[in-house]
């Protein structure tokens, strides 16, 4: 159902929150896309509090019960603080207006958009068309006003088809995307009927002050895996250079994880290693290869773009 948070505030008151393989592994999905909607990877769960203060400088907190009281302004900066802090380029840009523009071919940690934020709650290309992010009943799934009413450590229902916890309830989850001037959140919490708002179609929203600090409200992050032409990109891995755009054709060398390289020519998608990504053209700009011997500048080979950063 549309309709502001404000109000629910107001009766509350009334009344009395390209990865390394271990990162893959454990905390992200990916999540494989379609004509409409890109390739992405998303968080298993909802930022943590344990998570959220140690990127915030406050590394006492050992909580798994998920960030909440989080604006939409504060998950923003979440994101940027994380990507800085592993090395990556951060998606969001303060503008002089003061409004914020994201940048979706960054390597950075960002909030969904809502086209993927639902696509992934309902089970991407493995859907079974659940109402709920993975089952028809809400108490499967969903800590919402019926089964709770609080909030609870994250990963403790069922997972969906996809292996993503709490899509539906515990904290509502803020998106990229604005709606007459106010974000978006999806997901319903705690603090909501489960049979309205923690269905995960895109009738059920909400939307909030960027600055609103309100318990049932936290976030969970996503990383894009664009890969575009021109773009500087460097190795996760060690990583073949190879003579053509192909897992058979000929090794020219090894480049070592941190090789730098520029693309040049996006070449077929595939999925390796459960990774979708483009084989792409690429251009030595600095990196030692196995033997840690200087690979030669502006040496030219393909390798898999789902193993760069």
């Amino acid at each position: 159902m549309k309709k502001s948070i404000l109000t629910s505030v107001i009766l509350l008151l009334v009344a009395g929150n390209l990865f390394s393989q271990t990162q893959e592994s454990k905390d992200f999905v990916f999540v494989e896309g379609n004509s409409e909607i890109p390739s992405f990877y998303i968080c298993t769960h909802e930022v943590t509090e344990e998570e959220y203060f140690s990127v915030m400088n406050d590394s006492s907190y050992k909580s798994k019960l998920p960030a909440n009281a989080i604006s939409w302004y504060m998950a923003a900066k979440y994101c940027n603080e994380r990507s800085v802090k592993e090395g990556l380029t951060p998606c969001y840009k303060v503008l002089e207006s003061g409004e914020y523009e994201c940048d979706f071919t960054a390597n950075g940690y960002r909030l969904p958009k809502e086209i993927e934020w639902e696509f992934a709650a309902s089970g991407g290309n493995k859907s079974k068309g659940y109402e709920y992010s993975g089952s028809n009943s809400s108490s499967d799934v969903a800590w919402d006003d019926r089964n709770g009413g609080d909030i609870h450590q994250v990963m403790t229902k069922k997972p969906n088809e996809l292996g993503i916890y709490d899509m539906s309830g515990n904290v509502w989850e803020w998106v990229t995307d604005w709606e007459k001037g106010y974000p978006v959140l999806r997901g319903g919490s705690y603090f909501n009927d489960g049979g309205k708002d923690c269905i995960v179609k895109i009738s059920a929203y909400t939307q909030a002050d960027p600055s609103l600090k309100f318990k049932p409200f936290g976030f969970r992050v996503v990383r894009s895996t664009i890969v575009s032409k021109d773009k500087i990109m460097s190795a996760v891995f060690n990583l073949k250079l190879r003579a053509g755009e192909s897992t058979d054709t000929e090794v020219k060398t090894v480049m070592q994880a941190g090789t730098s390289v520029k693309i040049l020519e996006l070449g077929k998608s595939e999925i390796i290693d459960n990774i979708r990504s483009n084989w792409v053209k690429v251009e030595i700009i600095e990196g030692t290869d196995k033997e840690g011997k200087k690979i030669k500048k502006k040496t030219v080979g393909w390798c898999y773009g789902g193993y760069l950063q």
